[in-house]
């Protein structure tokens, strides 16, 4: 009855500093000694009321160590529904203070959230925050960038593709946004591979999520293949050349495309799955990025095209417009690039007229003479003039 009593006083805002200064709240956490489920449930309710003037009462939650009593309350047998939802608001409150983030990763967080999560209710159409929480939390600890390799020893990518699954559209943005952060950190790039991979490809490829979103999840393919190599095949086994062709249609910024770009480009190193980025479209998107101005998209381009242009099987990569995305690459000067891009367009050319098979579709492309001409005449560069001398033996 006194704790109930203590509890409503504290609700008070007008006498609230004053039973603060006197000690009130860490008397109640105290009782979480006892370990009766009410009086449990009443010490949290009371740390969350404190949680929404969180940036005020810093000291005292740091002093009472008020995360590691929540974490404990969570994982600890006794630990009920109602507590863990509890404890979630207040976490997620917690976590906008950047005083308390430090404290919040000197716990055992993820394990915390983990059992918060499972006290969600698991009704779709449930008025039920919890997950929210959980993902915010996520969200705020993983945008501080020194707290992303705690957050992956901890095992947080696993948690983090559990609340994509089970929560609504907040929970999703903000799981994909703290994956996308976590792909900046190279202790994270293997779970993200082993669990995220079919979620990263679904969100990219899904046209009823926010853009914000499905951008997010391509920043995180892009971290991924260009700085951990396996990404690559993991990527190009779940088609995600299929689904960037999908968000491509919805792009205007160039620097959005140019991730695209370079995603393609880093795809294509992986020569297990040329194949299979050849029947996934891959070329058509070239070909539509091909026809961009800035000189560093078309040299990813021109790379990823001379990686597929190297296969010897048959594929569709003519019939896409392998031909007119070189004859858009040459068409401008590429600066300080254009060495680089024009020797790389002529080893793609090559390639083409070296393939038995696609030989004689390719010298019935009416841009091919004027792509050789342009290469021939290049006199930057003996290796391109080479290659296009070797080329037009070919063709002749």
């Amino acid at each position: 009855v006194l704790s109930k009593a203590l509890f409503n006083l504290l609700t008070m805002k007008e006498v609230r500093p004053e039973l603060t200064k006197a000690g009130v709240p860490m008397a109640m956490l105290r009782l979480t000694r006892v370990e009766n489920a009410e009086l449990n449930l009443l010490a949290m309710k009371m740390l969350n009321n404190y949680s929404c003037e969180a940036a005020a009462y810093v000291h005292m939650f740091i002093e009472m160590k008020v995360v590691r009593v929540m974490i404990d309350q969570c994982t600890a047998p006794a630990g009920g529904v109602a507590i863990k939802r509890t404890c979630g608001g207040t976490l997620a409150n917690l976590s906008f203070v950047p005083e308390l983030i430090d404290v919040i990763m000197g716990e055992s967080i993820v394990l915390g959230l983990k059992s918060i999560a499972a006290a969600a209710d698991p009704n779709p159409g449930a008025d039920d925050p919890t997950i929210d929480h959980c993902a915010t939390v996520l969200y705020n600890l993983g945008a501080t960038e020194h707290c992303r390799d705690a957050l992956s020893a901890q095992n947080v990518v696993p948690v983090l593709t559990h609340i994509c699954k089970v929560g609504g559209g907040d929970a999703r943005q903000l799981a994909i946004a703290t994956i996308c952060n976590l792909s900046c950190c190279a202790a994270a790039h293997e779970a993200i591979v082993e669990h995220c991979i079919e979620l990263l490809c679904e969100t990219v490829r899904e046209p009823l999520y926010p853009q914000d979103t499905r951008m997010n999840a391509v920043r995180c393919v892009c971290n991924l293949v260009v700085y951990y190599t396996p990404a690559r095949k993991a990527c190009v086994d779940a088609e995600m050349s299929i689904a960037l062709a999908v968000v491509y249609k919805t792009l205007v910024d160039e620097e959005d495309k140019a991730i695209i770009a370079k995603i393609l480009r880093d795809l294509s190193w992986y020569t297990g799955g040329i194949v299979l980025m050849l029947n996934q479209g891959a070329t058509s998107t070239l070909l539509k990025l091909a026809k961009m101005e800035e000189a560093s998209i078309k040299h990813d381009v021109v790379s990823a095209i001379t990686n597929l242009c190297a296969c010897r099987l048959q594929s569709p990569i003519v019939e896409e417009g392998v031909v007119e995305a070189l004859f858009w690459i040459t068409l401008q000067d590429c600066l300080s690039l254009t060495t680089s891009v024009w020797r790389e367009t002529s080893i793609s050319v090559r390639y083409l007229l070296q393939h038995p098979t696609l030989l004689p579709m390719v010298a019935l492309e009416d841009k091919l003479l004027q792509v050789l001409l342009k290469l021939a005449r290049f006199m930057e560069c003996a290796d391109t003039r080479l290659n296009a001398a070797v080329s037009l033996y070919h063709l002749l």
